[in-house]
């Protein structure tokens, strides 16, 4: 097993918004065959059992360039040299590896749960993710449980989503928001045309609790385009129903992270990491 950290340039982050985190994270998912992926305001961990060094290398070219063009910064030199990755040889080393990964954005300050991170493939691992990038955990209660139990998220470690907490009649926000969630996808590109917005018509005729004209009215699409849609559960809506309500899957809405709450703490744990070394 591979294991590598890749890290931007001293005062630059890997993404400014949702939009963003979501484009390195399509561009790296196809890397290699992922064991476990985490993405970080200003690096990556990438676990996996081979990874072919072209692809990585232009997944991140790739990435920089985008960005260049999105910031208007032509040649944007965005990422550290890559070193060579540490090799996880032995079950125990891989655990810790594995664990440390996943842990990453709650000891860093950004949420106080690893379900509460949508770009780590932690929550594949626990099939609360979709589409999955990895599969599923054979038992994911108890691989969750044992990932969380940790002084940053809490001793005792934490519970997946319970049917039993759901709401009862969700409303169009509601599925929207879960959607945007667990699919990784900003809430305002799922009202878009296309695909995504096929998708969330799916989940509202299967899980909402508005009728077909009000939902129509509501994504400003003919009546007739929301009653063809299927009413039925399958995957993504038996998903998208049980994070419903659970405050750890927040929808990915518009709008700067570098202001937001969990951006400056994670600042403060930058600075205080720089300050022990220093000291």
């Amino acid at each position: 097993m591979l294991h590598y950290a890749l890290h931007a340039r001293r005062g630059l982050w890997l993404f400014h918004d949702w939009e963003e985190a979501k484009a390195l994270w399509d561009r790296v998912v196809v890397v290699a065959p992922l064991h476990h992926l985490c993405l970080m305001p200003d690096h990556l961990h990438l676990l996996a059992p081979r990874v072919d060094p072209r692809r990585l290398h232009g997944a991140m070219s790739g990435h920089a360039r985008w960005l260049g063009h999105r910031w208007g910064w032509p040649g944007l030199s965005l990422w550290r040299p890559v070193g060579e990755p540490t090799v996880v040889d032995n079950p125990e080393h891989l655990e810790r590896t594995r664990r440390c990964v996943l842990l990453n954005p709650c000891r860093g300050g950004l949420v106080d749960d690893p379900l509460g991170w949508a770009f780590s493939t932690h929550r594949d691992a626990t099939g609360l993710a979709w589409p999955l990038t990895r599969r599923a955990e054979r038992d994911p209660p108890n691989f969750h449980a044992h990932v969380s139990r940790d002084p940053s998220v809490n001793p005792q470690g934490t519970e997946l989503p319970d049917f039993g907490r759901l709401i009862e009649h969700p409303s169009f926000e509601d599925v929207l928001y879960a959607l945007s969630s667990v699919s990784r996808t900003p809430a305002s590109r799922l009202l878009e045309k296309g695909p995504r917005r096929r998708q969330l018509i799916h989940c509202l005729r299967a899980l909402g609790e508005g009728s077909t004209r009000e939902t129509a009215s509501r994504l400003g699409v003919h009546h007739s385009a929301v009653a063809r849609a299927s009413a039925e559960h399958d995957t993504v809506v038996r998903v998208v129903q049980r994070v419903i309500g659970d405050v750890r899957f927040e929808p990915l809405l518009a709008g700067d992270l570098r202001s937001s709450r969990s951006w400056q703490s994670y600042r403060a744990y930058l600075a205080a990491k720089r300050r022990r070394r220093a000291g």
